[in-house]
């Protein structure tokens, strides 16, 4: 039986550069969407949740945070949104509340 070598590590620069690619494609699938097929036709939908979570995932783990202050922003209006769903939710009716 021959023992197995570890492989060898990837370098600085193979990493950074796998990590550039990965931030472009999720980028790509956000701003294009993904294409599906269904019964035989294929179209282009928005992201699906689960990729919209792979970017939450890879955002978070880049320690990438919003900046506050910013209300013209996308996850400014974000927050204008969920204070507006609030409104006359009572937590008491056992609406769920959502908090920014």
């Amino acid at each position: 039986m021959s023992k197995r070598t570890p492989a060898t590590p990837a370098t600085q620069d193979e990493m950074d550069k796998l990590h550039n690619e990965f931030a472009k494609e999720l980028g790509k699938r956000l701003k294009n969407g993904e294409k599906v097929t269904v019964a035989g036709e294929t179209r282009t939908v928005a992201a699906s949740a689960a990729v919209l979570n792979v970017i939450r995932g890879f955002l978070k783990d880049n320690n990438v945070l919003c900046a506050e202050g910013h209300p013209s922003r996308p996850v400014g209006q974000l927050s204008r949104d969920l204070e507006e769903f609030n409104k006359g939710v009572a937590e008491e009716d056992g609406a769920p509340q959502f908090k920014n």
